[in-house]
């Protein structure tokens, strides 16, 4: 069963408002919308398992990358 067919429209709004604006803005330019929920479930799986593992609010995990876009945790927040 595809990711598409699993996820609402609906549903899929209301998850987008469990990451940061900017996150969620780069994910609306996405010109499939596999694509979208996959970048999305990608998203709020980390974010699940850094919630678990270091015990913190979703709102309060923020990355940052590197000049080359790597991701990683910001310090001071999380860390």
């Amino acid at each position: 069963m595809k990711v598409a067919e699993l996820i609402s429209e609906p549903a899929l709004e209301t998850l987008m408002w469990r990451i940061p604006q900017q996150k969620r803005e780069r994910l609306k330019r996405f010109k499939r919308v596999e694509a979208l929920q996959h970048s999305l479930i990608a998203e709020l799986l980390v974010r699940v398992s850094l919630n678990k593992r270091l015990k913190v609010n979703n709102r309060d995990i923020e990355f940052i990358t590197n000049v080359y876009g790597k991701p990683s945790l910001k310090k001071g927040g999380v860390l």
